[in-house]
């Protein structure tokens, strides 16, 4: 999957998608002001862990007006935090 800001790849065990890595994220674009690197994988959205329905997921990522992102970078789980302007 692809958008004009970054370059998302479902990642999973048995053909199920558990998790979405992030990579070729354009500086400036919206995923980098979420906080997302190169290299970020989204384990769950407001609370709502990746599923095979990963398309929906990467919506979220634009829709929503406040996020809460369970990541791992680096090997570490991490929370990102992001609220629109004005919320």
């Amino acid at each position: 999957m692809t958008d004009q800001d970054a370059m998302f790849l479902p990642v999973g065990q048995n053909g199920h998608a558990t998790a979405i890595k992030v990579y070729g994220i354009r500086l400036g674009g919206h995923m980098a002001r979420l906080g997302l690197q190169d290299g970020d994988t989204i384990i769950s959205i407001n609370g709502r862990h990746i599923s095979e329905h990963s398309r929906g997921v990467v919506r979220a990522l634009y829709l929503e007006r406040r996020l809460i992102l369970q990541i791992k970078r680096d090997g570490e789980r991490r929370l990102l935090y992001w609220s629109a302007p004005g919320e």
